[in-house]
């Protein structure tokens, strides 16, 4: 199969000669493997040559545009198959300006022509249509690929532009609300202390337990989505055992899945822990959480901790089974027995206590004995 490049191409200095360029194109077109191959991907993706030429592009392409790529974009570069905003401040174009110096979509590349290894970089190009000037950010990833005796690259690239805003949004919105339901919460305990005796004192304890409820929702959903995305930092310091364990509890005894249940802490022996007390708590509040939810009215819940060798374990127990079908399914994310938009609290139990505080979770249950939910975490916690 012959395919003729655009007449119009770019010729100017680092480019492969125009009849190599044909030669490469033409041996790539005829391999129906490889086109068949690059064309199931659903990202766009390019085979480009070591002078950072296109090769071919994937059909992936044609959601973007009307035209047959190969009519379009074979041997230009890519940040002129973006369309970048600067790819003629260079006489030799794109990728040799000031500018393509901090490209991240220039340094994929290059770094895969130097290691001869996959490199994948974020790149925040200025794309320039119909005059006017739009902030893409882009994924891309080059990987060396041998074909026939000739060293080509792989190159996909990915719109994560979407992503990169809701996560600036997301910053701002748990910013400001942390804010202000911190300003509610510190109002109702200044009430509390100043007009208690003339505001009924039920009304000022339910304020004040659902200010600290509601920063502490907040908190645990922006710690989650930080976990998640590999954000979080550690924060290691030095706190009892007993301490960690009273304040978890003092802070889920007046949630409503406590009413009606009782919380007790078994043993008193106390044993001093670094660790990251934030992400501790927050594994803790949620095993005492998922068994007070799984038990009845007048029902108890124990916690304790106990000593493992340079370990520490804690453990919730509550006496009900859990089902068969919940057993096989409880550390999954948006997992639920209690209805949609639900099933975190285990997943997030395993996310921090395994991928963050290096520990292990884990829970065994029977009709018998009910159930328990470990937590085991070295007592001296490395920071990575």
């Amino acid at each position: 199969m012959e395919i003729n490049i655009p007449q119009n191409l770019n010729t100017r200095d680092g480019r492969e000669e125009i009849p190599l360029l044909q030669a490469d194109i033409n041996l790539i077109y005829r391999d129906k493997c490889i086109t068949s191959l690059l064309d199931s991907l659903p990202v766009i993706t390019l085979l480009i040559n070591k002078y950072r030429q296109i090769l071919y592009c994937n059909r992936a392409y044609l959601e973007l545009g009307a035209s047959d790529p190969k009519e379009l974009v074979l041997g230009l570069r890519p940040g002129e198959f973006f369309g970048c905003a600067h790819h003629n401040d260079s006489k030799q174009g794109c990728g040799e300006s000031e500018h393509c110096r901090y490209c991240g979509a220039v340094a994929a590349i290059r770094e895969a022509q130097a290691s001869k290894e996959k490199a994948t970089k974020e790149a925040r190009i200025t794309i320039l249509k119909d005059n006017q000037e739009f902030a893409v950010d882009f994924k891309v990833t080059a990987a060396p690929f041998e074909f026939s005796g000739s060293q080509f690259f792989i190159y996909t690239i990915e719109d994560i532009s979407d992503q990169k805003r809701r996560k600036i949004l997301e910053r701002v919105f748990f910013h400001d609300i942390i804010d202000k339901a911190s300003s509610l919460q510190y109002a109702a305990e200044l009430a509390e202390s100043k007009l208690g005796a003339e505001l009924p004192n039920k009304q000022l304890t339910l304020v004040k337990r659902l200010g600290q409820e509601i920063v502490s929702e907040i908190m645990g959903q922006r710690i989650l989505m930080q976990a998640e995305n590999n954000e979080f930092k550690l924060s290691i310091s030095k706190a009892s055992s007993h301490e960690i364990i009273q304040r978890s509890v003092e802070q889920i005894k007046n949630h409503n899945v406590a009413e009606g249940k009782q919380i007790i802490v078994s043993g008193y022996d106390n044993y001093w822990i670094s660790t990251d007390y934030l992400l501790l708590n927050r594994v803790l509040v949620n095993m005492l959480k998922n068994a007070l939810e799984g038990s009845k009215k007048n029902d108890i819940v124990t916690i304790k901790c106990y000593p493992d060798g340079q370990n520490v374990v804690f453990s919730v127990h509550n006496k009900l089974e859990i089902s068969k079908e919940v057993k096989e399914q409880i550390f999954h994310r948006s997992f639920s027995t209690k209805g949609t938009n639900r099933g975190i609290g285990t997943y997030s139990m395993k996310l921090y206590g395994e991928q963050y505080l290096s520990g292990k979770v884990w829970f065994e249950s029977d009709a018998h004995s009910g159930t328990y939910f470990y937590l085991s975490i070295p007592k001296e916690l490395k920071q990575a």
